[in-house]
């Protein structure tokens, strides 16, 4: 990374890695045995083929997880070069349910009012992000 440009620094416990514009890539603080622990768990691009074995689940995953439903029926009707015949079963695909999932939403109210100034605040805070500020920040907190 040092050929690269980077930069570390360590100040207060933390160290940053720094790319050549001085944006943050990483910022670590000390463990109890005075080391930065880096833990850098990346998603690489990997070949579909290599990764899935069995022809159901390969159809699955390059077609952008169409349903097995319709894996089965295009299969039927030699839709695709290559999709012989799928074996439907109910499979459960973890990316499919994830991708499923919803949250509750937000009130429309809320449950309790602020009787002084400054008694309820709200922050957002955004970042890191690319091209820092003109006093070299790279993250921003709002309060309001």
């Amino acid at each position: 990374m040092l050929e690269k440009g980077c930069k570390i620094k360590m100040k207060d416990c933390t160290l940053a890695l720094l790319d050549t514009h001085e944006a943050m890539i990483a910022k670590v603080i000390m463990i109890k045995n005075k080391m930065f622990l880096l833990n850098i768990d990346t998603d690489m691009p990997k070949c579909i083929k290599a990764c899935v074995k069995d022809e159901t689940w390969f159809w699955h995953v390059r077609l952008g997880h169409v349903s097995f439903d319709n894996l089965k029926m295009m299969a039927q009707k030699k839709m695709l070069k290559g999709l012989l015949s799928i074996i439907h079963l109910n499979l459960l695909c973890e990316k499919c349910l994830m991708g499923k999932q919803f949250c509750n939403s937000f009130l429309k109210k809320s449950t309790s009012r602020a009787s002084q100034p400054l008694q309820e605040i709200y922050a957002d805070i955004y970042g890191p992000i690319q091209r820092c500020s003109f006093g070299k920040k790279i993250i921003f907190l709002t309060l309001y």
